[in-house]
């Protein structure tokens, strides 16, 4: 052999046949090693998952019944007198699209899910129907906790509504206004004012519904500019002036108003004088006579004309004869009898058959959605839809014409900007900051609050907020002690309702724990004792990943290796006899290790092996090698290029993983000793 060839035919191939037979792949410690939450679907118009749910329905009973598993209702335009479930016929067309959410009982919020309106498959029922499949409604945050639907009343939190950029068949724009169960859109538990609606445990929830609100076009509201301007009355709303109309304006509150909105207990708008001329406003639209001369007109030769119909009809009279309309624009404001309400005063006598009313905010005349006697933009008389009980005056004025003001879900949102409940997950002395998007207006009383992974709120992080800078630079801090995986959230709850939610994971920083593991590590009493343990805390910025130091290089480990030992590498096991693998490798000397939560790796020892050498081998400084002891884990290989060669670094050598393990050679030139 040529001098210098055993430092260039040291061989290549360092795996061995006893690692071939006997090593298993160990676990990958990846952060977050849980399987992460559903990630499959679109992103909505705020960024949010929303997963495709839909159901096919086979028969309207079909939502009544226990083996139909899932979410199911209908949804309706407001013009069935109520807002029960139960014998309302007023469905929207099939198609639309219909949103749920829901909230588990720790406060993770779910991704949202979407089904579309249908015709059940026989034909039968009508339309307007919604389902979504229960299969698809669980979701596993990045904590690795699987959250599933429950479907009891109490523990779980549900909200449904109309996804937004929808419009009736008139072509005007939808806004829900208030679901079932509950009231206005939120998170409402499922014994909140059920209206109709029923649950099955473990099964279904079933009989829910969206009741929308069709706001007036262009049409209607360019009437605004050149309307007259009043807010000269504050008598109060019973003085009854001649040719007046007038009502209550409030912020809806309760959820027990079924057929009409009830004010007793609800919350004034309550607006200063600076505010009304751009703050909450009543547009009053009333035909003039030779408006409704024409109307009648077209009434009598349609007796029969659908509600669609009509909406259709106006709305084309109005477009072509802007002149048939008096307008009146009147502020809400606190009256004598501290109530907020407006009143307005036409030319003529009331006609209260031909009316329409809206509400306004600011200078741009945003329509804001409320639940009244015009559902939409239609002429007609306030009473014909719910039972408001508008009172009509001998003088030709009519009263109690109310409007109680919900809040949009499109409108009213609020998110986490920079974690999520799925793969963005926080650690400790991180913060969280989120993104509000409310009207912030007077008597619509908002607050922010933070809530635990028990579903409480977290002391002294509820915070009030009446403009939209203060609320976007609330930040909530994850506790730097944080000691387990648990799930924040944040809320948006204006009036008492829950009408928006988010959350996030957070995980406590990793720690590793290297264990020496030697044969005197334990005292008398079978403990381990402390100076055998070194460890590891780890920086939030590694990730959870660590370089593992040279064993070999410390001088514990080497009085150890004097034993007769020899350090082969890591396992999570105390009782391993081969290194654990990450990512296809085996953990030893310098690995890159990636803890993901804490983590404790023991030292694997191994009996060292001899080697008797038949024939002398001459290395590059002239040294020969007989008798050459490796440690286990990487049993020389061999190869034949001009007679077998011997790696003396054997023991230390990595892996190359892309080579295949030498199992078999003819044993003439060497005899392999004192195996394990």
């Amino acid at each position: 052999m040529e001098k210098g060839s055993f430092r260039n035919r040291v061989i290549s191939v360092f795996l061995s046949l006893f690692m071939a037979l006997t090593m298993v792949p160990g676990g990958s410690f990846a952060a977050g090693s849980t399987e992460p939450a559903t990630t499959e679907g679109t992103r909505d118009e705020r960024g949010r998952l929303v997963i495709n749910a839909h159901q096919v329905i086979n028969d309207a009973d079909d939502t009544a019944a226990v083996r139909f598993r899932g979410v199911h209702g209908r949804a309706y335009e407001m013009f069935g007198g109520s807002f029960g479930t139960v014998g309302n016929e007023k469905p929207l067309k099939d198609g639309m699209k219909i949103r749920f959410q829901w909230m588990d009982s720790d406060g993770a919020v779910s991704p949202v899910y979407e089904a579309f309106t249908q015709t059940p498959k026989n034909g039968k029922g009508g339309t307007g129907w919604y389902s979504f499949d229960d299969k698809k409604l669980s979701f596993k945050d990045g904590n690795g906790k699987l959250h599933k639907l429950a479907y009891q009343t109490t523990r779980q939190r549900y909200r449904l509504w109309l996804a937004p950029g929808q419009t009736s068949e008139s072509g005007n724009e939808y806004v829900t206004a208030r679901q079932a169960h509950g009231g206005q859109v939120g998170f409402y538990k499922a014994d909140q004012n059920s209206a109709g609606t029923f649950m099955v445990a473990d099964a279904h929830f079933t009989k829910t519904g969206v009741f929308v609100y069709e706001k007036p076009g262009d049409d209607y509201t360019k009437l605004i500019k050149n309307a007259p301007y009043q807010d000269n009355f504050d008598k109060g709303l019973f003085g009854r002036p001649e040719k007046l109309l007038s009502g209550r304006v409030w912020w809806e509150t309760k959820s027990t108003d079924m057929a009409f909105p009830v004010d007793i207990g609800e919350e004034n708008v309550k607006q200063e004088k600076a505010d009304y001329k751009t703050g909450i406003r009543v547009v009053n639209m009333m035909l003039k006579p030779e408006g409704i001369k024409v109307a009648q007109a077209w009434e009598k030769a349609n007796k029969k004309a659908t509600v669609r119909e009509r909406i259709n009809y106006f709305g084309t009279l109005v477009k072509d004869h802007p002149e048939y309309v008096e307008t009146v624009v009147t502020p809400v404001k606190m009256m004598k009898d501290n109530d907020s309400g407006y009143a307005a005063q036409f030319s003529t006598r009331i006609d209260q058959n031909y009316l329409y009313q809206f509400v306004v905010r600011g200078e741009d005349n945003e329509v804001l959605p409320s639940i009244n006697g015009f559902p939409a933009p239609l002429f007609h008389n306030p009473d014909e839809f719910i039972h408001g009980g508008s009172i009509t005056t001998a003088n030709g004025g009519l009263y109690m014409v109310k409007n109680a003001l919900v809040n949009s879900p499109f409108e009213s949102t609020i998110d986490i900007t920079n974690y999520n409940v799925s793969d963005l997950v926080a650690s400790p002395g991180d913060t969280a900051t989120i993104k509000v998007n409310s009207n912030f207006l007077k008597g619509n009383n908002t607050e922010i609050k933070w809530i635990d992974q028990e579903g409480n709120e977290i002391k002294g992080q509820t915070k009030v907020v009446t403009n939209k800078k203060d609320a976007d630079a609330i930040t909530f801090k994850v506790p730097e002690n944080l000691d387990a995986r648990v799930t924040y959230s944040v809320q948006l709850v204006i009036n008492g309702v829950i009408v928006d939610a988010d959350s996030f994971v957070a995980n406590p920083l990793p720690k590793l724990n290297l264990h020496r593991n030697g044969p005197d590590d334990l005292d008398k009493d079978g403990k381990e004792k402390a100076e055998a343990v070194e460890r590891v805390n780890l920086d939030k910025d590694t990730e959870g990943k660590v370089t593992l130091p040279v064993m070999r290089d410390r001088e514990d480990y080497q009085n150890i290796s004097k034993t007769g030992k020899s350090f082969v590498g890591w396992s999570t096991n105390k009782d391993a006899t081969a290194p654990d693998k990450e990512a296809e490798k085996y953990i030893t000397d310098g690995s890159k290790f990636t803890v993901g939560e804490t983590k404790d790796l023991y030292a694997v020892w191994k009996d060292p092996f001899t080697v008797t050498v038949k024939k002398k081998w001459s290395g590059a400084n002239g040294d020969d090698y007989k008798d050459v002891k490796f440690g286990l884990m990487y049993r020389v290989a061999l190869t034949k290029a001009n007679g077998p060669t011997i790696n003396r670094n054997a023991t230390f050598t990595p892996v190359p993983e892309n080579i295949a393990p030498i199992k078999t050679y003819d044993g003439s030139d060497m005899v392999w000793k004192n195996l394990p």
